[in-house]
């Protein structure tokens, strides 16, 4: 942590705890006149708070009722809210009785929370996201919301693309001129990155005339951690991890990468693309496909934002002779020096357990990672079955470390010059190999 950021943090934690103070009642160490607790945690304001707003209605209003204890939650503004979140749980607040977490933080952060495992019943949850709340085998958060990736494609132009000879045949030229050798496209569920980079180049219009998209795909090349996440699908599916950079696994996810900047299978404005600007060249017809997070599904597939393409988007795994994706949580963490800890841990047993709970979350806008429940919403939201079977198969997550997020600013900084083609493959991946080891 910077100097600055340390002298940062005092003003951040003072109005943090001003906040927490002020906006919710009564203070979360004291308790009403009439025997009623007040438990109080720091959450995600959005639609994450709307959702648990619903979930904490109906406890108060139940078991809370029964238990003389009242459940609430404190929203510190969405700007800049892990980072007083973070502040608060460094400071050691005892203002609150627990925390908004996240999978790629929470390392970071366990010293100052309980370990969960011995004391909350995980077993309704999907494994891969519980483990991304791990730290030295300890789970450390109750997940709320999971997130992961798909390839996101337009079925369409891939059905034609499977059936029409001419196209085919197209195809086998254009993936010998891109990759040296002639392929037969192949449905997307199938693909690895050979058929992702041979179908990138054969929708895009300066190898293919005739593609009805300017370009193939689009990556989330910008400098931003998010974007490392992507990227580590591509690495973990080649063998590789953060531990050797430097190693075969990690070039050839580099080289997917430079192949198809290199080769202009990708508007100009990938280098600084993230998941707005990707939803952006799918909903305009730009590009025929991408990696995108799931978060992306409702978007592409309404009439009212996608006028045009709403009915063509399908989803797949991704890419590659192993298939992963990227998991990670936001969650509930469970505060060391907190106050009433056990009626927060109540309340955080009760949230894990009760098939009521995590349904009335879900219900309302949360993304539990609940396999019943996401399964039983299929009609209203027809990609949860498959997040549940992505994340089932395909999800892991990076090593949880206390300087993870340091570890994906720099990948960030490191690897994204090589990403738009500024920077040699090699010597950005040389750079962030001696950047994580020193980190570590």
């Amino acid at each position: 942590m910077s100097s600055f950021r340390r002298m940062a943090a005092v003003p951040i934690v003072l109005s943090a705890l001003a906040l927490v103070a002020s906006g919710c009642g009564t203070s979360s160490g004291s308790s009403s006149a009439n025997g009623v607790t007040t438990v109080k945690f720091v959450f995600w304001p959005g639609p994450e708070s709307q959702a648990m707003s619903h979930v904490l209605s109906y406890y108060n209003s139940h078991q809370g009722k029964q238990d003389h204890v009242k459940i609430e939650q404190v929203l510190l503004g969405r700007s800049g809210s892990l980072s007083k979140i973070g502040a608060m749980i460094s400071a050691h607040s005892s203002e609150v009785s627990g925390y908004l977490t996240t999978s790629y933080n929470v390392a970071q952060y366990a010293n100052a929370l309980v370990p969960l495992s011995q004391k909350v019943n995980f077993s309704r949850y999907i494994p891969s996201a519980v483990n991304s709340m791990k730290v030295r085998g300890q789970v450390y958060g109750v997940p709320t919301d999971v997130s992961n990736q798909f390839l996101y494609y337009r079925k369409d132009l891939i059905q034609k693309l499977l059936t029409d000879p001419a196209w085919k045949k197209k195809y086998a030229k254009i993936s010998r001129q891109i990759l040296g050798v002639s392929l037969q496209p192949k449905p997307p569920q199938d693909w690895n990155w050979k058929d992702y980079i041979a179908t990138a180049a054969f929708f895009t219009q300066s190898y293919n005339s005739a593609s009805p998209t300017k370009y193939g795909t689009i990556l989330q090349g910008e400098n931003l951690i998010y974007n490392v996440m992507i990227w580590d699908d591509v690495l973990w599916s080649y063998g590789g991890n953060w531990s050797n950079l430097d190693s075969s696994a990690a070039k050839k996810a580099m080289d997917v990468y430079a192949t198809i900047w290199n080769h202009h299978l990708e508007p100009k404005s990938a280098d600084v693309s993230e998941y707005p600007q990707t939803n952006s060249a799918l909903l305009s017809g730009q590009a025929a496909f991408a990696l995108q997070w799931s978060a992306a599904y409702p978007t592409l597939t309404s009439s009212t934002t996608d006028p045009h393409y709403a009915r063509d988007w399908a989803i797949a795994r991704i890419p590659g002779n192993v298939h992963r994706t990227h998991v990670h949580d936001l969650a509930i963490s469970l505060n060391k020096y907190g106050p009433h800890q056990q009626k927060m841990l109540q309340f955080l047993k009760w949230f894990a357990q009760s098939p009521v709970a995590t349904k009335i979350y879900a219900k309302n806008g949360g993304l539990p990672p609940v396999a019943s429940v996401l399964n039983g919403m299929a009609k209203s939201h027809p990609e949860y079955p498959a997040i549940v079977t992505s994340l089932q198969k395909y999800g892991f997550s990076e090593p949880r470390t206390p300087k993870e997020m340091q570890i994906l600013q720099t990948l960030a900084s490191d690897l994204s010059g090589a990403w738009a083609g500024v920077e040699p493959v090699n010597q950005a991946l040389k750079n962030a190999q001696t950047s994580v080891k020193g980190i570590s």
